[in-house]
């Protein structure tokens, strides 16, 4: 007998994109994203010719994270 095929069909695709990691450190309750950790995103992206995007996590408290997932774009100012 066949084995049947299951198909996931309500996962992302995360093969679009170049996701970066970050986390606060031990003790801090606060993240800072900074110009420089946005180019260096958007570089690592370029070169991998996928869509740059960030995946910060922060303590929410000792069981719990907060995780915040977000794709990074730029505008061109006119």
């Amino acid at each position: 007998m066949a084995k049947k095929r299951e198909f996931i069909t309500d996962s992302k695709p995360f093969a679009r994109y170049c996701t970066v990691f970050k986390h606060a450190k031990k003790g801090q309750k606060s993240f800072r994203i900074t110009q420089s950790l946005l180019k260096s995103t958007c570089n690592k992206a370029e070169i991998a010719k996928k869509l740059p995007q960030i995946t910060i996590t922060i303590p929410a408290n000792a069981k719990e994270d907060f995780v915040i997932t977000c794709q990074v774009t730029k505008q061109r100012k006119v």
